[in-house]
């Protein structure tokens, strides 16, 4: 390998995010000689110490997390609190940490048992891609939609059975008085436990003062996560204004989840008075219709995922077919998909955005013949994105080159 092929490779390394450190004894173990790498080092600009640690930025992932730990540490909660719920997550401890000591302006020491350089490179590389495949499914799946509620951090530092997030959207944010909107309301079981229960959604319009106009309340069974959708009517004598549709979901937990989304409510361009109707005549508005208060009642994207997580994957799709709502069809077939692994469910979905997110939770179990199925240039990209960084772990690389796989602890 020329100096200067050696240096580009060198560089690659170094931006990838390993240590001076970890790739001088790469090439020592590859036979290059000690003037040879000073030099490149040199050439590099490096100093031949490698960057000390908190010159090193965190990876994209700790600064997501980092984000994340502003927000609740402002409200209130202790970094004791927020790090065992993060790593319930799935999130890397190193990630973690980096974001903590970004957020707070202090380091985490800990005491750790250090794996072998490769399989800390391999391991931190996946979890990168993991945090920012997690992160894309969230927004393409319309997780900004609407104002939601985090997931709440136990104050004992374990996460517990129950732990429920709740969102909501509507299918509109501007509605004339006597007008309807649909919410949609999701909810997904973040707790450990994954039996079913019963959870109490109250939901409400209310003012730019605070105060509840109409009030509902409807109690729905959840195993991991539930969609439905329900409307609001805005009372026909509400003054103009800028309102809210708060939803409550009560679980049984510490406190309820609650999310919530505007609305502006103003009356709708009058049209023109006809021939036949008279300058006195004023349409009548129809009367306030009052609270309703909805019962308990199953629904089948319940249904469909308890079918699925039996094994009985016809039955969960024959349920999911006989939704006529597209959006609340498109995510029951998510829904199976993701608890059976069975990726034809994602074919019957007809939605593109929803049929994308449906493909790439198969796609992370590293099933990358689905990337062509996926319409959205920027999903397929990522997808072969992931594909090819999956193969640099198994592929042979040239003796002439050092191996990634070969860095020392």
């Amino acid at each position: 390998m020329s100096d200067q092929s050696l240096a580009e490779y060198v560089g690659g390394l170094l931006r990838q995010g390993y240590t001076e450190e970890q790739v001088r004894a790469s090439l020592r173990q590859h036979g290059y000689p000690q003037s040879l790498v000073d030099a490149t080092f040199r050439a590099l600009g490096q100093t031949g110490n490698g960057p000390a640690p908190s010159a090193r930025q965190p990876p994209s992932a700790a600064n997501q997390i980092a984000a994340y730990l502003r927000t609740y540490l402002n409200q209130g909660y202790r970094v004791e609190q927020l790090r065992p719920y993060l790593l319930s997550q799935g999130y890397a401890a190193a990630d973690v940490d980096a974001a903590i000591g970004a957020a707070t302006g202090q380091p985490v020491i800990r005491h750790e048992v250090h794996m072998p350089g490769a399989t800390v490179a391999k391991l931190a590389l996946l979890l990168l891609i993991a945090a920012g495949l997690v992160f894309g499914i969230l927004y393409f799946r319309g997780a900004f939609a609407g104002n939601e509620s985090p997931a709440p951090v136990p104050s004992g530092g374990s996460t517990p059975a129950r732990l429920l997030d709740v969102r909501i959207s509507l299918d509109r944010t501007t509605v004339a008085p006597g007008g309807t909107v649909n919410a949609q309301i999701e909810a997904t079981n973040m707790g450990a436990g994954n039996g079913r229960y019963d959870v109490a959604f109250s939901y409400q319009l209310v003012d730019d003062a605070g105060t509840p106009v109409v009030a509902a309340t409807t109690t729905r069974a959840i195993t991991t996560s539930i969609s439905f959708s329900q409307p609001v009517t805005v009372p026909a004598d509400a003054p103009e204004g800028r309102y809210a549709v708060e939803v409550s979901a009560d679980y049984g937990g510490s406190s309820p989840a609650v999310a919530s989304q505007q609305l502006t409510v103003q009356q709708a361009a009058q049209p023109s008075q006809s021939a036949n109707q008279s300058a006195d005549e004023t349409p009548q508005r129809p009367m306030t219709p009052p609270i309703i208060i909805v019962t308990d009642q199953s629904d089948p994207t319940d249904e469909a995922t308890a079918a699925a997580k039996a094994g009985d994957s016809a039955k969960a799709e024959g349920i999911c077919a006989g939704i006529k709502n597209q959006a609340k069809h498109d995510q029951c077939l998510t829904l199976i998909s993701m608890t059976d692994g069975q990726a034809s469910h994602c074919a019957a979905i007809i939605g593109d955005d929803e049929r994308d997110s449906c493909y790439f939770s198969i796609i992370m179990n590293g099933h990358y013949e689905y990337c062509s199925k996926l319409v959205s240039p920027d999903k397929r990209q990522l997808c072969a994105n992931m594909e090819h960084i999956g193969s640099l772990g198994n592929a042979t690389q040239p003796a002439t080159q050092p191996s990634i796989g070969s860095f020392a602890s």
